[in-house]
């Protein structure tokens, strides 16, 4: 058994917090002591900056609550917050000891034999200033297994002021894998390397294991639909409005993301951790949703669901790709629904969970064949 040290995101956000989760039990899973690196990102992702850490001061936060608006999103993100830190505290191993640098991160040669990056957007070059080395195991000795699963580029295309260190941090990597299928292109081009198409970490666990976290007793009662937003689009409200009109006027249950949900009319949960997030898609009777996992658990809990695209198809930093992969890798390109359509798109259609199941599990097999192997040194 070796002790594999894994460099991912697990900060306050769903989709990160659920897919560590899932990584470092499946890692557990195949024989393997998995730790996730408590590493602190100098962008404050995780740790405060400074100018964190003023907005959480008593004065600032006195000054700003004289705003309603402001003091109602403070007071959501606070209860959130504490959710996350109950859910990382019960469900994920973090190591006991902090890295803030990649200097820092060479130390853990001393305590792994082994280390993972991934999933999620790690190497998405705009949310972290450029290529964040520590994602791409770079503080990694000579001799240690440096593997690669499932991380998300997230663009269609690497600016091209980080593609020449792109490529030198993808080709020290011994195993390579990605999330989306236009990532094994851009990995290609820019490195002259196969990667492999794998599942995102969360689609490796199915509904039956998910559901052994979450609370058997529904959080809303009543029949509702499931909203959950990242997007600043006006737009958005049309489609909430236009399903529910169309599925007969059921409740609309919504995770406030955006500070303008604040306001919207519908039923809204400010203190859902990663665990209550599944609860409400689960028990939903549809979801709306322009994220990445809450489509992926919509799909592994077999509910009927509409996704939105976040971005416009003229945004430069357009973000869909990850979307249409997922998708399509699952026979599910139906449920995309275009801007176009927001006023005017059908809720009576099926969806064949039976066929998208069985892709599915075939995928999963072979996902889950590769991290075996890459952890075994095969």
């Amino acid at each position: 058994m070796s002790k594999v040290g894994l460099a991912t995101c697990f900060l306050d956000n769903y989709g990160a917090c659920l897919q560590a989760y899932a990584l470092s039990g499946v890692i557990a899973s195949l024989g393997h002591e998995c730790e996730i690196l408590q590493y602190i990102e100098p962008q404050g992702y995780f740790e405060p900056t400074l100018v964190g850490r003023i907005k959480n001061t008593r004065l600032y936060n006195k000054i700003r609550s004289l705003s309603r608006s402001y003091k109602n999103a403070y007071l959501c993100e606070k209860v959130k917050r504490n959710s996350f830190v109950k859910f990382r505290k019960k469900h994920l191993n973090i190591s006991k000891r902090k890295y803030r640098s990649v200097e820092e991160l060479k130390e853990a040669n001393k305590y792994y034999d082994a280390f993972v990056c991934g999933s999620d957007q790690i190497w998405n070059p705009s949310f972290y200033g450029g290529n964040n080395k520590a994602y791409f195991l770079h503080f990694a000795e000579k001799g240690k297994r440096k593997i690669a699963y499932a991380p998300s580029i997230g663009l269609d295309k690497i600016p091209e002021q980080y593609a020449e260190d792109f490529s030198r941090l993808v080709n020290n990597l011994d195993y390579l894998s990605v999330r989306e299928a236009s990532a094994t292109r851009i990995v290609k081009e820019l490195s002259g390397r196969d990667a492999v198409h794998v599942l995102d970490p969360t689609l490796l666990l199915d509904a039956e294991k998910w559901s052994s976290i979450v609370n058997e007793k529904r959080l809303i009662q009543k029949p509702y639909i499931f909203c959950y937003l990242f997007g600043n689009h006006d737009e958005y409200a049309v489609a909430i409005e236009h399903l529910r009109k169309v599925t007969g006027g059921l409740d609309v249950v919504i995770v406030p993301f955006q500070k303008k949900h604040l306001n919207m009319p519908y039923t809204k949960i400010y203190d859902a951790g990663p665990s209550e997030f599944l609860n409400l898609i689960k028990n939903a009777h549809y979801v709306l949703t322009d994220s990445f996992h809450a489509t992926v658990f919509s799909i592994l809990f077999s509910r009927p669901f509409f996704t939105l695209p976040r971005f416009k198809k003229d945004e430069k930093n357009s973000m869909n790709s990850r979307m249409y992969s997922l998708l399509d890798s699952v026979g599910a390109q139906d449920r995309l629904i275009d801007y176009a359509q927001f006023d005017s798109f059908s809720a009576d259609g099926q969806i064949d969970y039976v066929a998208i199941h069985d892709k599915l599990n075939s995928l999963r097999q072979a996902s889950l064949s590769y991290l075996e192997g890459a952890l075994d040194g095969k």
